[in-house]
């Protein structure tokens, strides 16, 4: 539990996460998409969705070939000062609750273990920046994506990139093969965008060679994703339910006493 996102690790963007897979490539990876206009006011929308809603509160399924299922339930308010929960429920029966306030604390139910790290001042207030430039190129003629910071240090690798999908904007669908705008539906009473990705070569072992997304109009979450694999269903994260600037009360640190710090082990 010492390095939280190797414990969480198996959601669809945890390629993404390692940042220099999609951040460093040369050759043909530096070719940018010509995305449809749809399409890239989707994906602008996507680059600022912190902006877009001051709390939300969510029930996230995470089904995958390569990984155990598991749901994540998670609160966050953006108002005055940043604070998050979230519980995330693996299909084994383990638990893992999490909690940020001034600090970032893992809690494992079952274990009867907790790990605790502070927060930077600097982490905890860099995601308000916004990129003066979101591409560039440097003089090797390589791409350099400048994604806003995540603001989430709980729950899954999923939860994290559905809710503040920069680094799939930048990193997946600005140098897809194809990027195609589906329309519109309704999912959880919430009108979305529907997106279909056809992600570069090099990408594709790892997130599969088509990808479906349903991107929520207002705010640039996104409300479900689903990946294949030779038109095999590959990987699927999907929103059970979604309030957006509902009154919430997101947990404060529990009483651990009869846990095992295992911080610094």
């Amino acid at each position: 539990m010492k390095i939280k996102r190797i414990i969480l690790a198996g959601s669809f963007l945890l390629a993404i996460a390692g940042a220099s897979f999609f951040f460093g490539n040369s050759g043909e990876a530096n070719t940018l998409a010509i995305l449809p206009d749809q399409a890239q006011t989707t994906v602008n929308k996507m680059l600022d969705s912190i902006d877009h809603f001051k709390t939300i509160k969510t029930k996230i399924k995470t089904e995958g070939v390569n990984e155990q299922s598991n749901v994540t339930e998670i609160e966050i308010n953006t108002a005055r000062k940043f604070t998050a929960s979230a519980r995330t429920t693996y299909t084994d029966g383990k638990v893992i609750n999490e909690y940020q306030n001034d600090q970032f604390l893992v809690e494992d139910p079952v274990k009867k273990e907790f790990t605790q790290h502070k927060i930077s001042k600097e982490n905890s207030e860099k995601w308000k920046d916004k990129p003066k430039k979101r591409v560039e190129f440097n003089e090797q003629g390589d791409i350099q994506f400048h994604p806003r910071k995540n603001p989430i240090f709980v729950g899954t690798a999923t939860s994290n990139n559905l809710i503040f999908p920069q680094d799939l904007a930048l990193g997946v669908m600005m140098r897809a093969e194809k990027v195609d705008y589906l329309g519109t539906e309704k999912l959880l009473n919430r009108n979305v965008s529907v997106l279909s990705i056809i992600p570069m070569d090099i990408q594709q072992s790892s997130l599969g060679n088509l990808i479906k997304i349903w991107v929520d109009d207002q705010t640039g979450i996104v409300v479900k994703y689903h990946s294949y694999k030779n038109n095999t269903l590959f990987q699927s994260n999907e929103m059970l339910s979604l309030e957006i600037d509902s009154e919430i009360s997101v947990k404060s640190s529990p009483d651990l006493s009869a846990y095992k710090n295992i911080s610094n082990q």
